[in-house]
């Protein structure tokens, strides 16, 4: 283990070293949340910073369409649930065949698995209570 007072230069490297990646981490994450994956872009142009995610991306998560449907997100999976786009099994969500044709996708992150709707499910979501079947 490295002391401070044992070995004060080898200390003062370490640090440097560490305050040096911590810094490349930054400038890194700083860029990536500022170019978009092009993948998940409606352009191949890089997204504006004062872009709305709506606005920039085919797909939303499901906690960010409830966001901007100013529902909260258990309202939002019960009504993707009725619908026929998730089921419920052993108490978990899991993405239906209807929701995957309707284009939804189920990734998995550090939290647990999430799910990814076309930006056109917020249209449909928000237009939920006229007569037309979703």
């Amino acid at each position: 283990m490295l002391d401070r007072k044992s070995d004060h230069e080898a200390f003062e490297e370490t640090e440097k070293e560490a305050q040096r990646l911590l810094r490349i981490s930054e400038e890194h994450k700083s860029r990536t949340l500022k170019q978009a994956p092009s993948s998940m872009l409606e352009s191949h142009e890089p997204a504006h910073r004062t872009a709305l995610p709506e606005e920039i991306y085919q797909k939303l998560t499901t906690s960010r369409l409830a966001e901007v449907c100013k529902v909260k997100t258990q309202d939002l999976l019960e009504y993707f649930t009725a619908k026929g786009y998730l089921e419920i099994r052993e108490g978990k969500h899991f993405l239906a065949e209807r929701g995957k044709e309707r284009g939804a996708e189920v990734r998995f992150g550090k939290n647990g698995i999430y799910f990814l709707w076309p930006k056109d499910m917020l249209k449909k979501f928000q237009d939920r209570d006229k007569t037309a079947p979703v």
